[in-house]
């Protein structure tokens, strides 16, 4: 953080969400000595053991006003790499905790903090902040926002630290036309099927991958490659510390200072979590106005009164419900959601949910992201999805040796690009519904409309194609050109598109839009070009 420590604020209580408090508490270089401070004003004793004392009950800390216990050690006693970690008594029972304040943990199986040197990294993404800045200094309603949500450990089964992952990384998702990434596991775990939960340190980058530094060239990779980084944030139940909403927001403005992330991604599980979330969001909003804060709110109840970006699964999931149920038992309509929040599917492995056979499959999914960038809200995509694996699984990038996955990931590509290319993506009133006529059949034609800007997209849930169709569009006169169509050879469709343009014109009362092809299972994109 910036500034150093002083009388005026040695003193500084840990219920005040003071831009310090991370040099205030945990372990620090103070002239002669090291000095160590923990918060837990549920504890009766606390002691620091590591590796300078045999891991014995020789240093006691002594407990100040709220709670916050102190003890000094010589400096030559505690150079930097010495392990250490909290031996805390309480009701007659003991436990060792690691410094939640700890910028450095020694990993599994053990999780000791480890002193280590803060300072010293030359950043080079200054003209990247000062673009976000620019572009998100008044929030994130009129700009795009498509974050892959992945884990380190499974993107990159071959590539073991930061810098090497994020070379590869940041191809990739500007490739994919991702505007972030949101990494699941950047925090030292207890167990690594926990991702962002059940976090040793809310300071300390995952150790998997390399030091502090190692992550900030990560986060200086990614921006240079003009790639933000967003990081999941777990509210877990119990007296952990970062259940009390000023030292969470420290711990989150901690890592925005020292580490240039670009936004948090809460995830809440009950109303105490969602209150701490809301706290947090606001003192998040209040001091970088270009921060992503996302809420993934369990309980389905998030209020847009202080959430910035809410995770809408609701939304996906009435998407899916006209491409999952067996193709001969779909009698309800298409349901299109019109949505601020971030729109994602479940991360399980969605491809799995289609039925029928392999073309189908893939053909259900291609239809399905295609609507999902279509529609209203954010984006979110899941690592695996974009290639037809899913949660839980490594990336086998082998799989792109099938045509069908090749193709998907192609289409996601390309729809990718669409999105941050066009603003009535991601600009507007969001979806319009043109012609729901033959929404019982699966059939539903949508407008996209910003400033000069016209999309038309057309929806097709059946495993029919249909050919020389009529369709009603309102007030959409003009000459379209089908810039998508998800049916494309290219994709592993059956190659039902419409080379030539339609044209909207004047029929009574109405635009109706004439000759038109309808492929099956598929999403067909139509851009205005002459009006």
């Amino acid at each position: 953080m910036q500034g150093k420590m002083n009388a005026a604020n040695v003193n500084c209580s840990p219920c005040e969400p003071s831009d310090l408090a991370s040099e205030f508490f945990g372990a620090h270089k103070r002239g002669a000595y090291v000095v160590f401070r923990y918060f837990d004003p549920f504890a009766d004793r606390v002691f620091v053991a590591g590796s300078f004392n045999g891991w014995c009950e020789s240093v006691p800390m002594e407990k100040a006003r709220d709670g916050v216990w102190t003890a000094t050690v010589s400096k030559d006693d505690c150079p930097v790499g010495t392990k250490y970690k909290y031996k805390v008594y309480e009701d007659g029972k003991e436990r060792y905790v690691s410094d939640p304040y700890g910028e450095k943990t020694d990993g599994e199986p053990y999780h000791n903090s480890v002193l280590c040197k803060t300072d010293g990294y030359v950043w080079g993404d200054g003209a990247y902040l000062e673009q976000s800045r620019a572009v998100y200094g008044n929030g994130f309603e009129n700009q795009p926002l498509h974050v892959y949500e992945l884990s380190l450990k499974d993107f990159c089964t071959e590539k073991n630290t930061y810098e090497d992952i994020a070379k590869e990384l940041c191809l990739y998702a500007r490739q994919m036309g991702y505007t972030h990434v949101l990494i699941d596991d950047v925090f030292s775990r207890y167990c690594d099927e926990h991702r962002g939960a059940h976090s040793v340190a809310f300071y300390a980058p995952n150790t998997r991958f390399g030091d502090a530094d190692g992550f900030r060239r990560f986060v200086d990779i990614m921006h240079k490659a003009r790639v933000g980084v967003i990081i999941d944030w777990n509210f877990e139940s119990g007296r952990d510390i970062y259940s009390r909403h000023e030292l969470c927001l420290g711990a989150v403005l901690y890592w925005m200072c020292n580490y240039h992330i670009d936004g948090v991604a809460f995830t809440v599980m009950d109303k105490r979590g969602a209150d701490i979330a809301s706290k947090v969001s606001l003192g998040i909003r209040k001091a970088r106005q270009d921060a992503a804060v996302i809420v993934k709110d369990e309980r389905k109840e998030t209020s847009k009164d202080f959430y910035r970006i809410a995770w809408d699964a609701a939304s996906a999931d009435a998407m899916l419900c006209a491409l999952t149920a067996d193709f001969d038992k779909r009698s309800h309509g298409l349901n299109v959601p019109c949505t601020d929040g971030i729109v994602s599917f479940k991360k399980k492995r969605y491809i799995t949910q289609f039925p029928g056979d392999e073309w189908r499959v893939f053909a259900a999914a291609r239809a399905a992201f295609a609507l999902l960038m279509t529609v209203g809200g954010k984006k979110a995509t899941y690592m695996g999805c974009e290639i037809g694996i899913g949660d839980g699984e490594p990336m086998d990038w082998s799989v792109l040796d099938g045509d069908y996955n090749a193709g998907l990931q192609l289409c996601h590509s390309d729809l990718g690009e669409i999105y941050l290319s066009h603003a009535s993506l991601w600009r507007g009133d969001g979806p319009c519904v043109l012609d729901s006529s033959r929404a019982n059949d699966g059939v539903v034609l949508f407008g996209r409309n910003f400033g000069d800007e016209r999309l038309l997209v057309l929806v097709n849930t059946s495993a029919n194609a249909y050919e020389n169709q009529t369709f009603c569009a309102f007030e959409c006169d003009g000459v379209y050109d089908e810039i998508f169509n998800s049916d494309c050879q290219s994709y592993g469709g059956s190659g039902v598109v419409n080379e030539k343009s339609i044209c909207a014109c004047a029929d009574g009362h109405n635009n109706v839009i004439r000759g038109v092809r309808v492929p099956p299972l598929a999403v067909a994109i139509f851009k205005l070009r002459i009006k």
